[in-house]
């Protein structure tokens, strides 16, 4: 009986993927057995946003290059809570990477940390297509370096709960990189000395 339930959802999902409502019905009546079943179609169909490999700074010495160079290829921006460290590389086209720090010092408990990281990675993904459009246009690598600058406690919103924390954070998050995707234009003609 395993056996044949098993196949009865590898079959229901492959019919529901691949053609219509009553087709899918059709594909599985042999292993419905006068059962009723409601199958559930999602109306979400885009592709989830991904936050892969290729788009994290992963070496701790990446890390310390983009934190500690201070030249004509690297810009800072600021917000309320977090704050940005980007590196231009002109020899590397299209490369884009985010690194996302937070530290015990402004975050002691790892769930606060976790969850300011979860708030940064999220904003960055959303921003992540349309900084990769702007740096293949221009012919520019670009790293980033997101970091919670202030204590988590004086952040209005700790003290009302957690949805309010993470609104505050979301908010300003977003806020940032929509700066830095303003910024980005006026720092790549700099570097090309327009």
């Amino acid at each position: 009986m395993l056996v044949r339930t098993a196949s009865w959802f590898a079959a229901a999902r492959r019919a529901v993927v691949a053609f219509s409502l009553a087709v899918a019905l059709r594909a599985v009546t042999p292993w419905l057995s006068n059962r009723p079943v409601t199958i559930a179609v999602s109306s979400y169909t885009a592709a989830p946003l991904k936050f892969p490999r290729s788009l994290r700074i992963i070496k701790s010495a990446d890390y310390g290059v983009l934190v500690h160079t201070r030249n004509e290829n690297t810009f800072r921006l600021t917000s309320k809570y977090f704050s940005i460290n980007a590196m231009k590389f002109p020899e590397e086209p299209g490369r884009l990477r985010f690194g996302i720090t937070v530290g015990k010092r402004n975050a002691h408990r790892s769930v606060d940390r976790a969850l300011v990281k979860r708030t940064l990675r999220e904003a960055a993904r959303k921003q992540a297509p349309n900084l990769a459009a702007l740096l293949g246009e221009q012919g520019v690598g670009l790293d980033v370096s997101l970091r919670l600058r202030v204590p988590l406690k004086e952040i209005p919103g700790i003290d009302q709960g957690v949805n309010a924390l993470k609104l505050s954070l979301r908010t300003d998050a977003q806020s940032l990189m929509e700066a830095l995707l303003k910024r980005l234009p006026k720092q790549l003609a700099q570097t090309r000395g327009e």
